[in-house]
């Protein structure tokens, strides 16, 4: 009968139409990956800190001074550790340098090294977040603003 979809029809506009919305999601939307140190972190210090968090949540409902200083023995304990995990780290790092395979030269590199971080730009396209999409947008911008007059130009005065 026509003008009935058949099932066959209905899943290929279903999926037409979950590709167009997801797509538009895609160029709409940006992401950007955050490197999040906290999660570096070892699992007693996170558990430190969900318990900080917990004692300062029910001092701040009940101001019940015992809370108060279970929270600021919490974020002492907790400053500690994060000091002691980091230390550990560095003296690990130290000790597996080598002069054979460059690792010596390659944190020296990244120690004195400075960089210099272009924030992103709002180019004609959206955000531009990498080196390649921030010059796409500097063109788009330059070659809007620098277009060839449409007129002629005289000098002559009439």
């Amino acid at each position: 009968m026509p003008g009935n979809p058949t099932v066959d029809n209905l899943d290929h506009a279903v999926q037409n139409f979950s590709n167009i919305v997801s797509d538009a999601i895609n160029t709409s939307t940006s992401t950007r990956i955050s490197k999040t140190s906290h999660l570096r972190l070892p699992i007693n210090i996170r558990e430190l800190i969900k318990t900080k968090n917990r004692f300062r949540k029910l001092w701040n409902n009940t101001r019940y001074p015992l809370y108060k200083r279970e929270v600021n023995a919490l974020v002492r304990q907790i400053r500690n550790e994060i000091n002691e995990h980091k230390n550990r780290t560095w003296k690990n790092l130290l000790s597996s340098l080598n002069v054979e395979d460059n690792s010596l030269y390659n944190l020296h590199k990244r120690i004195t090294k400075k960089y210099t971080v272009i924030p992103p730009l709002h180019g004609p396209s959206g955000l531009a977040f990498s080196d390649f999409k921030k010059a796409e947008a500097f063109r788009d911008t330059l070659e809007v603003t620098f277009q060839e007059n449409a007129e002629l130009y005289s000098d002559d005065k009439n």
